[in-house]
């Protein structure tokens, strides 16, 4: 990989530590430490969630308690409380800011088994009904037509 990657980073980049973690149907996820020239620290005093790039990453722990802990404990920041998505249900979500900035999201339960076989009608409890509502018909077609004109642009 070293000479890969000296064709990839510029010369100043001297050390990296990396991760790769692919899932059974083939998605991989590469994560990266830059180690010299050591990494700068963003501000973590917030999330910036209408800047560009990638927003978060969402991960799945059954205790997201102590997921949280631990985030806190090296240098995060816990940004919501522990919320039940839906009412009666053990289904559980949190945000998080981990100790170099990035939004994660921890998931009580997989994102499949938490969000299908859903009725339509029923919106989460831990958002505006206006936001997690799910678009009407007309707004679907509305929002593919425009779609359809941006790729044809494009």
């Amino acid at each position: 990989m070293g000479s890969l990657l000296s064709q990839m980073y510029p010369p100043e980049m001297k050390r990296v530590k990396m991760a790769h973690m692919s899932s059974g149907n083939g998605v991989g996820l590469e994560l990266f430490q830059f180690i010299d020239p050591p990494t700068r620290r963003p501000n973590t005093t917030s999330f910036e969630y209408s800047r560009a790039g990638l927003f978060h990453i969402c991960v799945t722990d059954p205790e997201p308690e102590n997921l949280v802990r631990r985030i806190v404990e090296t240098g995060g920041k816990q940004i919501s409380p522990v919320l039940t998505v839906f009412p009666g249900e053990i289904y559980q979500a949190v945000y998080t800011l981990d100790p170099f900035g990035n939004l994660v999201e921890i998931m009580a339960t997989s994102y499949e088994r938490q969000m299908s076989n859903r009725d339509p009608n029923v919106t989460s409890q831990i958002s505006d009904p206006t936001i997690t509502s799910r678009p009407s018909k007309s707004q679907q077609l509305s929002t593919s037509s425009v779609l359809q004109k941006i790729i044809a642009k494009n």
